[in-house]
């Protein structure tokens, strides 16, 4: 009983678009997203302005949606199945303009980033790419769940890693970029799961001017993040 034409460029489908690309899982049947409270309210509510009369549920600590929504997310570049392995890229095409990309770029940290405390003085965004073409033997040769660090790894290994970036965290370094904020790229290490090694990747914004640019330009939207990351910066304007 939706409203047709569903326009693909709008402001609640960047953020749902960031969402699914982050903590949500865009399955044929059943899309869902993982979070609740605040942020499942949040994507409660821009799927409905997006997809309006969307029918949703509230089930084993996810938001369920009908499978529209998996059909629109797949049809502006959200891929079904499992990100990690599929490395896909985001899909820049719907961020035509600076709050566009805002948007997205605030759900994404809202979602997988973490916001500054004086133990790690900076802001920090991670996502995992699963890395083809590891050998037996040095897959044989790491601890299942247990994270291998990358300055620990084999030089051969590094080129590998280094040469299969996660496509989403490297154009969200780019879009960052685009806002004047600066940012490092690095791989943290890598981590053998039953399926694929997978390697651990972050952007982290760090600096306290720099990280107080984040937080006018880009910025969180979940309370607790907002106030974790102003905390930090305390009164520190813009120069």
């Amino acid at each position: 009983r939706t409203n047709f034409p569903i326009k693909l460029d709008t402001e609640n489908l960047a953020i749902l678009v960031a969402a699914f690309m982050s903590d949500g899982n865009n399955q044929q049947n059943h899309p869902h997203y993982a979070n609740l409270g605040y942020l499942g309210n949040k994507i409660i509510k821009a799927a409905s302005k997006a997809i309006p009369n969307i029918p949703y549920e509230i089930r084993n600590g996810k938001v369920r949606f009908h499978s529209l929504m998996s059909n629109v997310l797949f049809k502006v570049g959200v891929p079904k199945g499992d990100k990690t392995i599929i490395n896909p890229k985001t899909p820049t095409e719907i961020l035509h303009n600076s709050k566009l990309k805002q948007l997205y770029l605030t759900q994404v940290f809202d979602d997988e980033g973490h916001a500054p405390t004086r133990a790690s003085r900076k802001i920090v965004l991670g996502r995992s790419v699963a890395v083809k073409n590891i050998s037996k033997k040095f897959r044989s040769s790491l601890v299942y769940k247990k994270k291998s660090y990358f300055n620990s790894l084999p030089n051969a290994i590094k080129k590998i890693v280094n040469s299969q970036l996660p496509n989403l965290l490297l154009a969200e370094f780019a879009l960052i970029n685009e806002f004047g904020i600066q940012c490092a790229l690095r791989c943290r290490g890598v981590t053998k799961y039953l399926d694929r090694v997978s390697a651990d990747w972050v952007i982290e914004v760090y600096g306290k001017k720099n990280i107080n640019k984040f937080n006018q330009r880009i910025g969180f939207s979940d309370p607790i993040k907002v106030k974790i990351s102003s905390d930090y910066v305390g009164k520190i304007k813009l120069g």
